[in-house]
């Protein structure tokens, strides 16, 4: 349930909108993070009481309402990964994206720093519990909060969430994903009395990720019809591949640059298969360009027979 604070930022982020003010402008005067007001702003945008219009620009489109916004509803879910039983009801082409990794890239002033080169000491005297990671970047540390994985490097933070999400729209999913983090790396910070921003701002990219259609039409019937899985490769090595975790039937992207990318990809070919109930295959437009280029051929014998004459 939202507290009442909720609804009143909403509202006087709308009200600062129309007023022209910027998203600098907005944060200070709320005394906000850029991150928070991300998340109000998203809100506002979702029920289509604002429109961005240009780079931190945006436009009032209808007058506010809370009622409207008490109505909103979540359009991600997060699942832990042995619960996903729960989620056999969500529509085909559903987006499912897990196997999240992302690395921190730390400030040379953590890197350099005493404390961090002696950090086992503080997780010693803090009795932090932690796993030692042998040959792995120079060695690392694996901390463990809930359903969230911290490997300290001497370089960098591994953050891996043992979670699932599921939802329709990549965009939503990047960002709920991109919130976790963050959280996790707040949490992080205060259990190791650190702060691995710089100037405010957290820098990281993801190393792994999984993103996939569940129960999709094209991965049930290769599962049914082949005993092995699809692959499917390219210049910059795998990308997709057919794979029935948890009996899902999942068509997954898992390029750990490009799959969440490859992902919107896929499935807006899917939708667009559905849109035009399936008649616009790759052999239905085969054929029409085939019956275009005849066409052509006999126009231009057309022309050349005139011309004779």
């Amino acid at each position: 349930m939202r507290s009442k604070n909720f609804y009143l930022t909403t509202k006087r982020v709308y009200t600062l909108i129309q007023s022209g003010k910027s998203p600098s402008d907005i944060c200070k005067q709320l005394k906000i993070s850029k991150q928070k007001l991300t998340y109000y702003t998203r809100t506002l945008k979702n029920e289509g009481f604002i429109r961005k219009a240009g780079y931190k620009c945006w436009e009032i489109l209808k007058d506010y309402s809370e009622e409207e916004i008490k109505k909103e509803v979540k359009k991600v879910f997060r699942i832990d990964n042995f619960k996903l039983i729960e989620i056999m009801k969500l529509p085909p082409n559903t987006i499912r994206s897990h196997f999240i990794q992302a690395k921190v890239i730390l400030p040379d002033a953590i890197i350099k720093s005493n404390e961090w080169k002696r950090r086992i000491d503080f997780l010693l005297k803090e009795n932090i519990e932690f796993k030692p990671i042998e040959n792995f970047f120079g060695g690392g540390q694996s901390i463990t909060f809930g359903k969230v994985e911290f490997i300290l490097t001497n370089k960098s933070i591994l953050i891996s969430i043992d979670k699932s999400y599921f939802g329709s729209d990549v965009d939503e999913i990047k960002y709920e994903i991109a919130v976790d983090i963050l959280k996790g790396i707040k949490k992080l910070e205060r259990a190791l009395r650190a702060n691995f921003g710089e100037f405010g701002n957290y820098k990281f990219e993801t190393t792994r990720q999984h993103h996939s259609l569940i129960k999709n039409c094209f991965a049930k019937v290769y599962l049914k019809s082949k005993k092995e899985y699809l692959r499917v490769s390219d210049k910059n090595g795998l990308w997709l591949l057919v794979d029935n975790s948890f009996d899902l039937g999942e068509l997954e992207c898992i390029h750990s640059v490009t799959a969440l990318n490859d992902i919107q990809g896929v499935q807006n070919f899917f939708n667009s298969l559905k849109r035009t109930n399936f008649k616009v295959t790759p052999s239905f437009i085969l054929q029409e360009l085939n019956e275009i280029k005849n066409r052509i051929k006999e126009l231009e014998e057309k022309i050349e027979r005139e011309v004779l004459i």
